[in-house]
């Protein structure tokens, strides 16, 4: 796995376990907006949806639930 793809999955898994866009940025220390695009590269990258999105919620998709899990084990 590249480097950019361990960055987009360590951004995913910041997403995930807070839900929310904003607190996981905290977390990492970067913007908003490179979290987000980073996320999205990693669900083109493996052709599948990992969070589903409202302008009020979100929530992770079976295969997010999966990754998630995943990388909780390593």
């Amino acid at each position: 796995m590249a480097i950019t793809s361990l960055n987009s999955l360590n951004a995913f898994v910041a997403v995930a376990r807070r839900l929310s866009y904003a607190r996981a940025s905290k977390d990492l220390g970067v913007s908003t907006s490179a979290l987000s695009q980073s996320v999205r590269q990693l669900e083109a990258r493996i052709g599948i949806p990992l969070l589903t999105r409202t302008s009020r919620s979100m929530a992770l998709t079976k295969a997010g639930q999966r990754l998630l899990e995943n990388a909780d084990r390593r």
